[in-house]
């Protein structure tokens, strides 16, 4: 009458691609609250949380036969950090379920105040927790794979330019590039940037930003690096390359 379920969008992918696995309460008995015992331990994945109602929302769900409360209770955007067989462990969770009191008596004082519809009822602990799922995860293509790639997985875009275009010597000026789509933003890492000899160069303030609220991670990661031109002159700043592997291409 109560156990809970996982649920994946997909059970065979790539390194880094996506998959949403989904922790559903299935009851037909009176949940009164919950709470959360024990995280899954995500060995192999790389996890972000994403956005559920505080409040539980029960949807109705036939299975077997038998109608079903169905509520979900956690959400988690996973990206597999390594090829094989992986597993997500369960989640296991505590459920104050609401119990009608039987005892009878022979007093028929008790007998009228232990009616139902007096809500005789008594509070218990139960504790459930979901199956582990297999997963399958393929390496990543080894072949034609261009230099500038450093394991980013999704649908990316990159954007570069500098803060200005006329400075004076020793006056700092800033390159910045913006890499945004969806995937991992999170570990993605700075383009390579060949910056003449003439500038010097300090190490880039990264700043990220990652929308959560919908079943895919989008965001974007901000590199920006300092520069300080040493010489007057007119210089070139070579064209910056960011690879990526789109699984569905």
């Amino acid at each position: 009458n109560l156990f809970l379920r996982a649920v994946v969008d997909r059970s065979r992918l790539y390194v880094g691609e996506q998959l949403i696995v989904t922790f559903k309460v299935y009851t037909r008995v009176s949940i009164t609250n919950y709470s959360i015992n024990k995280l899954p331990a995500m060995t192999g994945f790389w996890g972000e949380d994403l956005a559920v109602p505080q409040q539980v929302n029960l949807t109705g769900e036939v299975i077997n036969g038998k109608q079903y409360k169905v509520g979900v209770l956690k959400k988690m955007a996973l990206f597999p950090t390594q090829a094989g067989a992986l597993e997500i462990n369960p989640l296991e969770i505590v459920c104050q379920v609401q119990v009608q009191n039987r005892k009878r008596s022979n007093d028929w004082f008790n007998e009228f105040f232990n009616d139902p519809f007096f809500n005789n009822f008594s509070t218990s602990n139960v504790n459930v927790k979901s199956s582990p799922l297999k997963i399958t995860v393929l390496p990543l293509p080894m072949n034609d794979v261009p230099l500038s790639f450093k394991g980013a997985v999704g649908k990316f875009t990159m954007n570069a330019a500098a803060s200005s275009r006329t400075v004076k010597t020793n006056e700092p000026l800033s390159l910045k590039a913006v890499i945004s789509g969806s995937g991992n933003i999170k570990i993605l890492e700075a383009p390579n940037v060949e910056i003449p000899s003439e500038f010097e160069k300090y190490d880039p303030k990264v700043n990220e930003s990652i929308d959560r609220s919908t079943n895919v991670i989008n965001g974007a990661k901000t590199f920006e690096w300092l520069l300080v031109p040493r010489y007057p002159g007119q210089k070139r700043i070579p064209p910056m390359e960011f690879s990526y592997f789109d699984p569905s291409k």
